[in-house]
């Protein structure tokens, strides 16, 4: 076998740190999976930058990064979602700087044979940077593009009629997930009602898709209904919580 030239020597170099990146971003998902989030944290810069749509926002810094991360997580069980990453394209642009593609499907372990366990197809985008020897991720960009688009946060997703009020997508998704996340820490368990009396609103649209995400079934109410008509409606429901419009409190 012949000697390496000094263009393969170079070749087999950038392919040895093209493979650490590989693994920088394997380790990723399976700490992730793993419900690690604190070690998930740690394989970013200090000064790194998430950049997740609507769905999440943008988290700016390691320790923003790291909370961010187990308020979405810390309700989950390990391995309730799988995250995968394919066809992960790198390009080296210094010796201590990279530019990378991945794709993403995600997936849930918790659903029924019968039904679609697929939660999102996505783009990662994402830089990455050596420090003091090892790869980390410095910026990472996601873009869903299944089973909704969702790469223009600032866009007008709701209008309410009667007040002109505009909410954006980005606002939007943040209170669904913001309500979500409420709705779980009081121990409310997928497959339980949630009773919402109001009339059409955007907190009503809120509380709907909060409770379709986080796997509660939301129970309307007709607010035109007299006091007995609502008290029998919820004795029938049995919801486990109920959500009320502030004029039908009195």
């Amino acid at each position: 076998m012949s000697e390496f030239t000094a263009d393969e020597m170079q070749e087999l170099r950038e392919l040895l740190e093209k493979e650490k990146i590989r693994k920088l971003k394997q380790l990723y998902s399976h700490l992730m999976d793993n419900g690690q989030i604190d070690a998930l944290a740690d394989i970013f810069t200090e000064d790194a930058v998430c950049e997740f749509g609507p769905e999440y926002g943008q988290w700016e810094g390691r320790e923003t990064i790291r909370a961010n991360y187990h308020g979405v997580f810390d309700a989950q069980n390990r391995f309730d979602a799988m995250h995968h990453i394919t066809n992960h394209y790198i390009d080296l642009t210094g010796p201590d700087t990279a530019t990378g593609r991945s794709y993403l499907l995600d997936v849930v372990t918790t659903a029924k044979s019968e039904d679609q366990p697929i939660v999102w197809f996505g783009v990662y985008d994402e830089d990455y940077q050596k420090v003091n020897g090892t790869w980390l991720i410095k910026r990472c960009t996601l873009q869903f593009l299944w089973p909704q688009r969702m790469t223009m946060p600032a866009k007008t997703a709701v209008i309410d009629t009667t007040s002109d009020r505009r909410i954006s997508f980005a606002e939007l998704h943040a209170d669904i997930n913001c309500l979500s996340r409420g709705l779980i820490s009081r121990g409310i368990s997928k497959g339980d009602r949630v009773a919402v009396l109001s009339m059409n609103s955007i907190e009503y649209l809120t509380v709907y898709y909060a409770c379709a995400r986080a796997g509660f079934i939301a129970q309307p109410i007709n607010w035109r209904l007299s006091a007995e008509e609502i008290a029998r409606s919820v004795d029938d429901g049995e919801p486990v919580i109920f959500i009320s419009q502030d004029e039908f409190l009195s």
